[in-house]
């Protein structure tokens, strides 16, 4: 969930509170949702140096430099973010090859079979 998804849900449940008769809980959920969105709205318009977008995206300054030639400052919602390298999830278990079904001599496997728990994780 983003903060504009979060600030769009204030404002349904303010709608919601107002239709149940709590107008001073959905007033205060409202004016909440509307700051959230002031906040928002005022970090994409701020402007950064090359320096600060190249650490905030991840893009050396250079980079920077080259997409947005001749600008001293640059909105930061004009900036991509550099794509991060997958990384899989952390688990406690180790998953091993299941047999193919139908092979002869190999009979097939349950799947949940090949699940083998690590030491110290909780199966």
């Amino acid at each position: 969930m983003t903060l504009a998804d979060l600030a769009t849900r204030w404002r349904q449940e303010a709608e919601l509170l107002e239709a149940h008769g709590a107008h001073e809980a959905a007033a205060t959920k409202a004016r909440d949702a509307a700051e959230l969105e002031a906040a928002l709205t005022e970090w994409e318009l701020e402007q950064l140096t090359p320096a600060q977008a190249a650490a905030e995206t991840g893009f050396s300054e250079s980079q920077i430099r080259r997409q947005f030639p001749k600008q001293p400052l640059i909105e930061r919602r004009r900036l991509g973010k550099k794509a991060q390298r997958f990384e899989p999830p952390l688990t406690t278990e180790r998953v091993r090859p299941v047999a193919k079904a139908g092979r002869r001599g190999h009979g097939a496997r349950d799947r949940r079979s090949a699940i083998i728990p690590l030491p110290g994780g909780e199966r």
